[in-house]
């Protein structure tokens, strides 16, 4: 579990560069999964949960936008 939410976190870091090293299968089990946080890993998904939800939902419907919602620190 922790290796997909840590596949989640690298897909919305760099959505266009993990599109393409991520399996179909992985991608697929991401936008078919509600994140699972992990204080230190992905709980920061929290504070931008609507912007994640319309990231997903881009993604289902095979739209890759390449921007990151990754914080910046």
């Amino acid at each position: 579990m922790i290796a997909r939410e840590y596949r989640r976190v690298l897909l919305l870091k760099d959505p266009c560069y993990y599109i393409g090293k991520l399996s179909v299968d992985e991608v697929w089990e991401l936008v078919n999964s509600e994140p699972v946080y992990f204080k230190g890993i992905n709980a920061w998904i929290k504070d931008v949960y609507d912007e994640y939800v319309e990231f997903i939902n881009e993604l289902r419907v095979g739209r890759i936008s390449c921007k990151s919602i990754f914080p910046k620190r």
